[in-house]
């Protein structure tokens, strides 16, 4: 019915539109940590001293995010856009041309934008906004 047709027309028309918008989240962001007052507004008050080394904090985000993701999806995500199941419109059998390298290349490709900078940018975002108003506004 309407739900099915509408699950595959919004990826098919507005895949764009989401990736465009990751690129300007990525820009507002550099802007905010780089050229704004705010790139060095600390998630405390100000007299607070950092519990972890910068280095620790990294780390213990980083495994959070990161590593489970990897541990259950390292091999699982690119050979599931290599094969295609799900649906995926981007193998050469549902296109009609190109041949299984071109496969495996373009199912690395969208893992590792799945993974890289893209991926992290609605969680930067979001917990930047839930940080500074938990540890800063004090809510």
């Amino acid at each position: 019915g309407m739900n099915i047709a509408a699950f595959g027309w919004i990826p098919e028309v507005w895949t764009w539109f989401y990736i465009l918008s990751q690129d300007v989240w990525i820009v507002v962001l550099l802007y905010v940590m780089a050229v704004s007052k705010y790139g060095n507004l600390k998630l405390g008050k100000d007299e607070d001293k950092p519990e972890y080394t910068f280095a620790t904090w990294f780390s213990m985000l980083f495994s959070a995010g990161v590593a489970i993701g990897l541990f259950y999806y390292s091999v699982a995500e690119p050979v599931w856009h290599y094969k295609g199941w799900g649906g995926a419109r981007w193998v050469h059998g549902v296109k009609g041309y190109g041949n299984d390298n071109e496969d495996a290349t373009h199912a690395l490709v969208v893992s590792w934008y799945h993974w890289g900078v893209h991926g992290w940018i609605p969680y930067t975002t979001m917990g930047a906004v839930l940080a500074i108003m938990t540890y800063r506004r004090g809510f």
